[in-house]
């Protein structure tokens, strides 16, 4: 996807990942390419879940060693609001 894309509304991806400077990388690197970023930790996890019902897509970083980042996981796909975004 180009950055050009004037005229067209901006997708939206949701970052939700507990490390900051993750976080941060992805949405400079998104933002660069031109699509609208949102980012949250998995402590705001409602914002989460919100958020998570108004993006195209949802990058969420699961960690074998974070049980918390798979409980999110399910509770996106469970929705009716956010089963179907990637």
């Amino acid at each position: 996807m180009s950055s050009d894309r004037k005229g067209s509304a901006k997708s939206k991806i949701l970052v939700a990942d507990d490390l900051s400077d993750n976080r941060l990388y992805l949405s400079a690197v998104l933002e660069r390419q031109g699509y609208e970023v949102r980012c949250l930790s998995f402590e705001q996890v409602s914002l989460v879940q919100q958020e998570a019902g108004l993006s195209d897509l949802i990058l969420l970083n699961i960690n074998a060693e974070n049980e918390r980042s798979h409980a999110i996981w399910q509770e996106l796909k469970d929705a009716c609001l956010t089963a179907q975004i990637p």
